[in-house]
């Protein structure tokens, strides 16, 4: 694992989701285009007083890839996912969750963002946001 990024928000976001997991890139960076891979760990549970399972640690942040794989400016862009499908073939192991995402964009304001989710043995699955893309 490789060093904390950055947290670069659009003015008039307000941080929330991001401070409450510990994001660590091997490979891009918030704010910067492209493809993107980051381990995660949840910092707080998700309903208090009990230990995150498996599940809930790939779910809460399967939904992740497009915002650490964007392609537009997030200053100037809106992305919407609509829709998120995850399908995993085996349970997470331990607290970090790799995703490793790239989006892809066409014309009309339609966009697909797709990550693969690890944890330290290997692949758990995939994860697929299908975009709706509209200027700010």
């Amino acid at each position: 694992m490789a060093r904390t990024g950055k947290l670069s928000l659009a003015e008039g976001w307000v941080d929330g989701y991001l401070s409450a997991v510990e994001w660590r890139f091997t490979a891009g960076e918030f704010g910067q285009p492209g493809a993107a891979t980051a381990w995660t760990r949840l910092r707080h549970p998700i309903v208090p007083d009990e230990t995150p399972s498996p599940l809930q640690r790939v779910l809460a942040v399967a939904d992740s890839g497009n915002g650490i794989s964007s392609e537009l400016d997030l200053n100037s862009w809106h992305f919407i996912n609509p829709e998120l499908s995850v399908h995993l073939h085996r349970e997470a192991v331990g607290e970090w969750i790799c995703v490793e995402a790239q989006t892809a964009i066409s014309p009309g304001g339609a966009g697909l963002a797709t990550s693969v989710l690890s944890d330290a043995d290997g692949p758990i699955g995939v994860g697929a946001q299908s975009l709706l893309i509209a200027p700010r």
